[in-house]
């Protein structure tokens, strides 16, 4: 309403840091079915949201498959085949809504140092 974008940094952290989560299931149900890999679902998800998505990749495999993710979320086809469900957009916020994990300023929220 304000014209104020959200980003979110390190939306891939369920599959990088916080493994066997909540999310993980459900993310691989809805790659498998849509014959993509687990970080351009969970991309798409970001995406379709309207938040902008910050990965930090400089790998030209990581940047094209994260490409394919964004033409997907957009509706344009290409590898990713066209947006997310609503119901997968839905299952996925559920499934995270069940855990929250900060790697990054922990002090600020109150929270031990990670080990």
């Amino acid at each position: 309403d304000h014209g104020i974008a959200v980003a979110g940094y390190s939306g891939l952290m369920s599959l990088t840091h916080k493994t066997g989560g909540p999310v993980d299931a459900v993310v691989e149900r809805i790659a498998a079915a849509r014959a993509l890999t687990q970080s351009q679902v969970l991309l798409m998800w970001g995406l379709q949201q309207g938040v902008v998505v910050i990965t930090t990749s400089g790998k030209r495999d990581r940047l094209d498959e994260y490409l394919a993710a964004a033409a997907g979320a957009a509706g344009g086809g290409g590898a990713a085949g066209g947006p997310l469900s609503d119901a997968d957009v839905a299952a996925i916020s559920a499934a995270g809504a069940q855990l929250e994990f900060r790697k990054f300023w922990r002090s600020d929220f109150g929270l031990p140092p990670l080990q």
